[in-house]
């Protein structure tokens, strides 16, 4: 979470409402491989249209059908005595008499919180302590039907610890603040140590890596649920030692200039950081997961999404800066437990695509839009706010639901050719960029940190410059790019299952794709960056004189690569090359 005042966007909540056309659809990769490895490599073929099921979201949806009914499930939780199961020692026997690994819940959740940033520690607490607590509609801690299991790492030199988040028989303390968490710190929660790790300095990469190999072989479900908590700043190539280039503020102050690099989870202690590139590889080596939710700022991008399409079939971020608090796990978590939410909001859109019959996560996913932007519509984060420098997430708030199959098999191919199209409609007439580099200049189209835009505003956009164009010539070129965008819409469409966003956005009425992308504003900063995202996924699966896009097996380029080796590089490149560097 980059969690501090969002940046200049002022665009549109008039959408909120609206639910898009459903349509017959291919459907994603087979469902339950939390227990197993799951590994989407391209094109998937496609399935009869009548074994789909749209999940409404009004209604709630039988989200963990028995995958095998022949499986040993596990029984009725054991009651953790705090006296006698204290420590990591008493933790062990209280496992052993669970037979833990010896049953199987239909949910494991792993909340990996990397809060070794003195602005996030108490927010990190403060979820847990809201997991624990127990609520009306249903435990958002561990029950008999799943585990929820968090790695936590907090400011200081005490460790790593591993927690069994365990619900605490009397509410939490009637005042919470981040003030008190902030001196109270890991003694307000109840939930047990399961181990505390030392710092050894290792990869973080690594780290997550152990992290998801121990859950899934310590609490087997059938489907696992991975979590990444912590700051976020959107695209970082694998590149350099993964540390920080910049030393984190001494003292809280709401500003995160040290990662203005780009990544996951900054490590303040360790002054290290996670690359996309090497997020991907710990979680495909650990075998992957069924449903991924980013808890971090700026990562719903086509870029990262690429990137982590082969290690969850559906991937939940946030396109912009997200508040402090984290989402609300205490109405996401009852929703795998078994509990009825009592907000049945429907608020946000829906996409072309339905679930399949019997896909817990996908059905899930779908649903964690409408979680989010009903607590934001029930004020769950304003007293959570004060304090910090977010901007009210009712104003500022987005997050999206991704389907990665549709991701790389729709949306990579309709941007490959929007890419090409552009080439030669600029071309044929140079006076054209200029209309182009209206949209992408400081002050054009609206946009997020790090330069990036939301694809269907920018598809908005760069319709309006098309009908200029062909209000003077209707070309093979024109029509082409209007093809292309349209394609691009459809499929975007289709790889985004649903999404919310809060009322900054008013300037446009049709709302937010739900997905963004690197559109630099001036040459400087594309010359500058180009060669980051040129290591990619999603620029290799774009590479020019090869096969359609059919990701992952396409060679990535280095960042070394000429910058014109494909359409998309090339059409930015025609436009920002003639004008002046950004100041």
């Amino acid at each position: 979470m980059l969690k501090r005042v969002a940046s200049r966007v002022r665009v549109a909540l008039a959408g909120l409402l609206v639910s898009a056309a459903l349509s017959a659809c291919d459907a994603p990769p087979p469902h339950g491989h939390g227990g197993g490895h799951y590994h989407n490599h391209g094109i998937l073929p496609p399935i009869d249209p009548s074994d789909a099921v749209y999940i409404d979201p009004d209604i709630d949806p039988d989200i963990d059908p028995d995958i095998d009914p022949a499986r040993p499930r596990c029984a009725a939780e054991l009651d953790y005595d705090p006296a006698r199961d204290a420590g990591p020692e008493g933790y062990a026997r209280y496992h052993a008499r669970l037979k833990r690994a010896e049953c199987r819940k239909r949910w494991t959740v792993l909340l990996y919180m990397e809060a070794d940033v003195l602005d996030l520690a108490p927010f990190a607490l403060w979820n847990l302590l809201d997991m624990e607590s127990p609520r009306p509609e249903g435990s958002a801690a561990s029950t008999a039907r799943a585990d929820v299991i968090a790695q936590l790492d907090l400011p200081g030199g005490d460790g790593v610890r591993r927690l069994h988040v365990l619900p605490r028989e009397q509410p939490a303390p009637a005042r919470v603040d981040h003030n008190m968490l902030q001196k109270t710190g890991i003694s307000a929660l109840r939930s047990p140590t399961v181990e505390l790790l030392a710092r050894e300095g290792g990869a973080p990469a690594d780290e997550l890596r152990d992290f998801i190999e121990w859950g899934r072989a310590r609490y087997p479900a059938d489907n696992l649920m991975l979590i990444l908590w912590g700051h976020g700043a959107g695209w970082r190539g694998a590149r350099g030692s993964g540390r920080l280039s910049r030393a984190c503020p001494a003292e809280p102050d709401g500003s995160v200039d040290f990662l203005g690099d780009g990544g996951f989870g900054p490590d303040c202690n360790e002054r290290t950081v996670l690359d996309i590139p090497g997020l991907r590889a710990a979680i495909r080596s650990a075998g992957g997961v069924d449903l991924l939710i980013t808890d971090a700022c700026l990562l719903q991008t086509v870029e990262v999404t690429t990137e982590l399409a082969d290690v969850a079939p559906y991937i939940i971020g946030y396109e912009q800066v997200a508040p402090h608090a984290g989402l609300p796990y205490r109405e996401l978590i009852p929703r795998i437990n078994g509990g009825a939410s009592h907000n049945r909001r429907r608020c946000s859109r829906l996409g072309a695509l339905r679930c399949p019959k019997g896909d817990a996560a996908c059905a899930l996913a779908l649903r964690i839009p409408d979680i989010y932007c009903s607590a934001v519509l029930d004020d769950f984060f304003v007293a959570r706010a004060r304090g910090t420098s977010d901007k009210p997430a009712r104003e500022s708030f987005t997050i999206s639901a991704v389907h990665s199959a549709e991701l790389t098999r729709a949306l990579l191919p309709a941007l490959d050719e929007l890419g090409d199209a552009l080439v030669p409609y600029l071309e044929e007439d140079p006076f054209r960029g200029i209309d182009l580099y209206e949209l992408l200049k400081p002050g054009g189209l609206p946009g997020f940190e790090g330069e990036t835009r939301d694809l269907a505003v920018f598809l908005r956009g760069l319709e309006g410059a098309l009908s200029r164009a062909e209000s003077m010539a209707r070309t093979d070129a024109t029509q082409r790019v209007r093809a292309a965008v349209e394609e691009t819409r459809r499929a975007l469409d289709r790889a985004v299952l649903s999404a919310a966003w809060g009322s900054d956005y008013a300037d446009t009425p049709a709302g937010l794709g739900g997905l963004s992308m690197w559109l630099p504003k001036c040459k400087n900063s594309y010359r500058a960056k180009r060669g980051d995202f040129a290591s990619s996924h999603f620029y290799g699966a774009l590479r020019r004189g090869a096969p359609r896009p059919a990701w992952p097996e396409r060679p990535t380029a280095s960042p070394g690569d000429a910058p014109s080796e494909h359409g998309w590089d090339d059409w930015i490149a025609k436009v920002l090359d003639p004008q002046p560097d950004c100041i």
